[in-house]
C-alpha cells in the first residue's frame, strides 16, 4: 500500500503530475458547464477550454523530449499497457453495463451479469468501430498520435533551433489563414496538415527547448494577454467570434494561450513542488487521471450535473466540478485498483515472459 504513494526515483519532475491533475479537473469543468452564452459561462468556458489541449501538449513534452531510446515495438507495447488496455476495459463497462440501461451503483443480478459477459466481444468491436460515450473521442485521437510519435520524435530531434522556430511559425500562420481570413470574406484553400491535435505535440516539444526556457516569462505574459483579448472578443463581439471555426482547441490564439499556461507552470515549478508530501498526493492522484477521465462523462450524466443545477453561479459551478471529480476519483480508485491495474500487470508479465523466452531461444 505504501508503495502506491512512493515517488518515482529517476528523471521525475512533479510539475508534470500537477499539470496532468489540473488538466483532468479542467476537462471535467468544461463538461459540467457545457456551452453557455452568458457572461459568467463564457468566463468559465474560456478557462476550462485550456486544459484539453494541455493533455495533448503534455504528451509531446514527456515523450518527444525524452532522451531514452527504445525500439518502436517496445514503445507501442508500453502504450498498449498504459492506454489501450484501460480504454478496452472502460469501453466494455460502457457497452456491457452503462449502455444497457444500468446505473453505476446498481447491483447486478445473475441475468444482468451473464448478459454483460456475453456482450464483451461486442464491446471490443465497438471500441474499434464507434464511440461508446461522448467524451471517449479523445482516446481515438491520442492512440492515433501515439502511432506516429516515434517517427515524429526522430524528425523533431533532427531539426536545429532555426528550423524548429520556422516550423512553429508556419503552424501559426497556416492556422491563422484558415481561421481568420473568412472573417474578411476570403477563403484559404491550401491544405493545412498541421490543423489538428498533432500541432500540440510539436509545440510541446518546442516549449522544452532552451530558446523557449529562456523566454518562459514572455511566453506566459503573451499567452495571458491573448487569453484576455480572446475572452473580450467573446464577451463584446460574440457574433464575430462565432464566425471563427476553431475558436477553441485548434485556433492560433488557443495555441498561444496553452503555451503561455504551460510556461506559467514551469515558472512556478519550484513553488508548487517544494513540499514533498504534497507532491506524493498529487502523484498518487495523477495515476488515476485516465480512469477519472474515462468515467467522468457518465458521472456527469448519472448525477444530472450541468450548469443549470447550480443556477450558473461561481460557487455552484465549482461545487459541481469538485464533486464530479471526487465521484469519478472514487470510482477510478476501486475500478482501476481491482481491474485495470491488474490487467496491466498481467499484460506486462506476459510481455516480459515472451521477451525472456525469445532471449533464451536466441542464445
Amino acid at each position: 500500500m505504501l508503495k502506491a504513494f512512493a515517488l518515482p526515483k529517476e528523471n521525475y519532475r512533479p510539475i508534470f503530475d500537477w499539470m496532468r491533475l489540473f488538466s483532468c479537473i479542467g476537462i471535467i469543468g468544461l463538461h459540467v458547464t457545457g456551452d453557455r452564452n452568458d457572461p459568467l459561462g463564457l468566463h468559465f468556458e474560456a478557462f476550462f477550454r485550456l486544459w484539453l489541449p494541455m493533455f495533448f501538449l503534455l504528451s509531446g513534452v514527456l515523450i518527444l523530449t525524452s532522451e531514452k531510446e527504445e525500439p518502436i515495438g517496445r514503445f507501442y507495447l508500453k502504450r498498449v499497457e498504459k492506454v489501450v488496455i484501460p480504454f478496452f476495459i472502460y469501453g466494455a463497462y460502457y457497452t456491457c453495463w452503462i449502455n444497457q440501461g444500468h446505473a453505476i451503483l446498481e447491483l447486478p443480478t445473475k441475468e444482468s451479469f451473464l448478459n454483460a459477459i456475453s456482450l464483451i466481444p461486442l464491446s471490443w468491436q465497438q471500441t474499434f468501430t464507434g464511440i461508446q460515450y461522448f467524451h471517449l473521442w479523445f482516446m481515438y485521437e491520442i492512440i492515433g498520435l501515439y502511432l506516429i510519435m516515434p517517427f515524429l520524435k526522430k524528425g523533431l530531434q533532427a531539426m536545429n533551433e532555426k528550423m524548429l522556430k520556422i516550423m512553429c511559425l508556419l503552424i501559426l500562420i497556416l492556422m491563422a489563414c484558415t481561421d481568420y481570413l473568412p472573417l474578411v470574406g476570403l477563403s484559404f484553400t491550401v491544405d493545412n496538415y498541421f490543423a489538428y491535435w498533432i500541432l500540440y505535440l510539436i509545440v510541446g516539444y518546442a516549449l522544452m527547448q532552451e530558446f523557449s526556457k529562456r523566454n518562459y516569462v514572455w511566453i506566459a505574459f503573451f499567452g495571458f494577454f491573448v487569453y484576455i483579448q480572446a475572452l473580450r472578443l467573446k464577451l463584446l463581439h460574440f457574433d464575430v467570434a462565432e464566425k471563427i471555426g476553431n475558436y477553441y482547441d485548434l485556433s492560433p490564439h488557443m495555441i498561444l494561450q496553452v503555451a503561455g499556461l504551460f510556461a506559467l507552470f514551469m515558472l512556478l515549478e519550484k513553488v508548487l513542488t517544494r513540499w514533498k508530501a504534497l507532491n506524493i498526493i498529487v502523484h498518487f492522484l495523477a495515476k488515476y487521471t485516465l480512469g477519472i477521465y474515462l468515467i467522468h462523462g457518465y458521472i456527469i450524466s448519472w448525477w444530472g450535473v450541468h450548469y443549470g443545477t447550480s443556477n450558473g453561479t461561481v460557487y455552484g459551478t465549482l461545487h459541481s466540478v469538485f464533486f464530479v471529480f471526487l465521484l469519478s476519483l472514487a470510482f477510478a480508485l476501486v475500478f482501476d485498483t481491482l481491474i485495470t491495474f491488474n490487467a496491466q500487470r498481467g499484460f506486462r508479465a506476459f510481455v516480459n515472459a515472451v521477451s525472456r523466452r525469445k532471449k533464451i531461444a536466441e542464445q
